[in-house]
């Protein structure tokens, strides 16, 4: 009984193995700007591997992507709560919170990006526009970039007005930079260029998952929930 499904279940796979490398082969044609992993290569990755490859983002990929956004929301819930605070205390206690998760967030986003710009980006679901590929893959990593640099940038002004990064628990993080007035209003000015330029990128990643998942009816925000989806 069990032999005799052994044929079957060979051309299942050699069906979707064929599915796979005309997927690529597509893709190829369509962006041949982008460089792609080698076909074999591709069908040889297991299905929990821990890079991403041209099939498929990675269960890590997937867990931090969410895991920053979400620390985001509530850096900036933190923000709205600490304004309302009534007693110095109480925001003192806030401020240290948030500073422990603009710490943490900058050090997975440290990871992030050197797994996008060292690993293979999985090749766009359905038939998209060359032009918007770039466009999204060039955002994507430019936020990941921004990630970095603004939790620098805002740990830059606070060491040059002389203010310290306190964490809970009494713990500190050290001054970047010697305290110094005009240092600070510049490192402040690229800070405010940044952000605006990170929430504009931020407003694109945005409005193109909505874009793919409602408009274009493609699995693309489904992958990135970490569902299996066929190119």
């Amino acid at each position: 009984m069990i032999s005799s499904f052994a044929p079957e279940r060979a051309l299942a796979h050699r069906k979707r193995s064929a599915t796979k490398t005309r997927h690529t082969v597509i893709a190829m044609k369509v962006c041949p700007s982008i460089p792609y992993p080698d076909v074999r290569f591709l069908q040889e990755e297991s299905a929990m591997q821990l890079r991403d490859n041209g099939l498929r983002f990675s269960p890590i990929t997937v867990v931090l992507h969410w895991v920053v956004a979400l620390s985001l929301l509530a850096i900036l819930c933190l923000q709205v709560v600490i304004g309302q605070a009534s007693s110095e205390a109480g925001r003192t206690s806030l401020e240290h919170l948030q500073n422990l998760m603009g710490l943490i967030l900058f050090l997975v986003s440290i990871y992030r990006f050197w797994a996008r710009i060292t690993s293979y980006h999985p090749l766009p679901v359905g038939t998209p526009n060359p032009i918007e590929v770039i466009i999204s893959r060039s955002v994507a990593a430019a936020l990941a970039l921004a990630m970095v640099l603004l939790p620098v940038a805002v740990w830059a002004s606070r060491s040059a007005a002389g203010e310290g990064v306190g964490l809970p628990g009494g713990f500190s993080i050290p001054a970047l930079l010697p305290t110094n007035a005009a240092l600070k209003q510049v490192v402040d000015v690229l800070f405010d260029i940044g952000a605006w330029a990170f929430l504009a990128g931020l407003a694109l990643h945005v409005f193109g998952a909505l874009k793919n998942h409602f408009l274009l009816k493609n699995n693309t925000l489904k992958r990135m929930l970490g569902k299996h989806v066929e190119l």
